[in-house]
């Protein structure tokens, strides 16, 4: 916290430092004052409230989500990729074993549901050339 993060322009700074910052992302970032004042905010208010968030087991996810979208930020813009993969794994250790198999269940049946879609699309072009 400080002064730079207070008046939102902590991102600005963090994105001048040359070894931290991808050339594509930085271009695109700095040139919108509201991306630099949402990304600067956002940080300030997912670490905040990340703590008071974890006492309920609902908004437990919420708290979850929203640290791991910082982190994938942080990843992709600044290129901190252990870092951020470090810190994701960390969070993803607030989920019990019941909560991974639901997550694992419905990503199963997404994918089966997503490949019968692409099964019938399949079949339809193969049909009309016929």
């Amino acid at each position: 916290m400080g002064e730079v993060w207070q008046n939102g322009t902590a991102l600005y700074y963090i994105l001048q430092v040359y070894e931290y910052t991808h050339p594509l992302f930085k271009e695109f970032i700095l040139s919108s004052n509201f991306l630099l004042l949402i990304g600067a905010y956002g940080a300030i208010f997912a670490q905040i409230t990340y703590p008071f968030l974890l006492f309920n087991r609902y908004t437990k996810y919420i708290a979850i989500f929203n640290i791991i979208a910082m982190h994938v930020g942080i990843a992709i813009v600044m290129g901190l990729f252990t870092f951020s993969a470090t810190m994701i794994s960390i969070q993803l250790l607030l989920l019990k074993d019941k909560e991974y198999a639901w997550a694992y269940a419905i990503i199963k049946n997404l994918s089966s549901k997503w490949k019968l879609r692409k099964g019938r699309k399949y079949e339809a072009e193969h049909v009309e050339q016929a």
